[in-house]
């Protein structure tokens, strides 16, 4: 199959033994490219924690391989700013400080943790209910003042069905149209909504849906839906019921609470409610993953773009990572020996796990 130079898409002559053609070997392009990877790998490093192994698989997926998100928010652009590339192109840390500031209401230029920031993003219960009309006409520009007024409501309602199918934090996707950044997954998504119950007809019943085995503390997300409009009571009347369904490629546990009389549990018993319930922790699409694992993770990413993305050879990308990265991320290999290492064992193994993760994202 003829291959094709990674930096200019020039067909490459049948014994170019490189990756580049000439022209590029010789002014050095697509070189940068190669280290724009390790660059995007290494600057989300220090925030494997906060944004655990789903987050992690969001970003490179969506940012790389989820051709169809693209065109769709190309699209959505073209409807509002009447240009496909994003109106305010920031990072990904940039983009959730920002958020967090026009949140608020305070646009000066203002520095914020980008852990902090991102971790106000996901945690979508604490989203304000205008951040949709924040994060869509933010940027002063009269030329767009017109689109915005007459497409905003149809974007922002075709973001809300990308919530949902993806699913993904409706903050996040609202960054992803305006900066370009990738989309994240929920926390824990809160919802109010009426459902029948036998004998009683339909009452509003409060859910709590978690979409990863990371996450520790519903309380807090409890507190904020119920507004502080019910009494807390310690008694065992008040139902709460749990079940785990599907969306898309995850698994999410949902907590349910039908008030009564007035009253709904305390955050403390629905927190140890939820503790029993998310035992089988198995379930969730990160639950079998260790937090020491999350830079080998991140790792595994970085490769798979090197070698599917730049075109480089698996032994090729092995010697350019163990380069450029920290110690304790490197692959045991030394390009001097030629025989099979552990290194490209592992890293084989590393890139079946994820091809199989990618095909899984893209059939939904």
């Amino acid at each position: 199959m003829p291959r094709s130079c990674p930096s200019c898409d020039a067909r490459l002559a049948s014994d170019q033994k490189g990756r580049l053609c000439s022209a590029c070997e010789k002014s050095e392009r697509g070189l940068g490219d190669d280290q724009e990877v390790i660059d995007f790998t290494l600057g989300l490093y220090p925030l494997r924690q906060k944004l655990g192994p789903l987050g992690l698989d969001y970003i490179f997926f969506h940012h790389f391989f989820n051709q169809d998100l693209k065109d769709e928010l190309a699209q959505l652009r073209r409807t509002l700013y009447r240009q496909p590339e994003p109106p305010r192109p920031l990072s990904l840390g940039d983009a959730a400080a920002w958020a967090a500031r026009t949140e608020k209401g305070d646009t000066r230029p203002q520095r914020q943790s980008y852990g902090l920031a991102l971790g106000q993003l996901i945690a979508e219960t604490f989203l304000a209910m205008h951040t949709a009309g924040l994060l869509l006409d933010a940027i002063d520009e009269p030329k767009w003042a017109k689109s915005l007024q007459q497409n905003a409501g149809a974007v922002s309602q075709r973001l809300q069905e990308l919530e949902n199918q993806l699913p993904a934090a409706i903050g996040t996707l609202h960054l992803a149209l305006v900066c370009g950044t990738p989309p994240l997954p929920p926390g824990v998504r809160a919802s109010s909504e009426l459902r029948p119950v036998p004998q009683v007809g339909f009452v509003p019943v409060f859910c709590l849906n978690v979409f990863s085995a990371k996450e520790r503390d519903v309380k807090t997300a409890y507190e904020a839906i119920l507004g502080g409009h019910f009494n807390f009571t310690k008694k065992d009347f008040v139902p709460l019921t749990s079940r785990w369904r599907s969306s898309g490629p995850l698994q999410i546990l949902e907590i349910a609470c039908v008030p009564y009389g007035g009253c709904v549990p305390t955050p403390a018993t629905v927190q140890r409610f939820f503790m029993k319930a998310r035992r089988p922790v198995a379930r969730f699409f990160d639950g079998t993953i260790k937090a020491r694992e999350y830079g080998y993770a991140l790792r595994a990413w970085a490769m798979l773009l090197l070698i599917e993305k730049r075109k480089m050879a698996h032994r090729e990308a092995l010697t350019f990572w163990n380069e450029q990265t920290p110690d304790g991320l490197h692959y045991q290999f030394s390009a001097a020996d030629r025989k099979t290492q552990t290194g490209e064992s592992v890293l084989s193994q590393e890139l079946r796990r994820l091809r199989r993760r990618i095909k899984r994202w893209q059939a939904g």
